[in-house]
């Protein structure tokens, strides 16, 4: 027995509840944009710096630093 809903039946399971909130998802996503917050602002000098530690032997752990102003409103410290 399969748990999918069929896609012509699936209205009649969001409950008012769960409309509002992913209507709140959707206007909260709109605002975002994921990539940015995921992506270091130093990758290409943490890439550069391991490339040179690791031709000397040399394995170690980048330091990656991201832009948290993205994250303000968005999340809570």
């Amino acid at each position: 027995m399969s748990s999918l809903i069929p896609l012509s039946e699936a209205s009649t399971y969001y409950t008012p509840k769960l409309k509002q909130f992913l209507v709140d998802l959707g206007k909260i996503a709109q605002t975002m944009n994921i990539v940015e917050m995921v992506t270091p602002v130093n990758a290409g000098e943490e890439k550069r710096k391991w490339l040179e530690k690791a031709a000397r032997g040399e394995w170690t752990n980048p330091s990656f630093q991201y832009n948290t102003e993205l994250l303000v409103g968005v999340a809570r410290p």
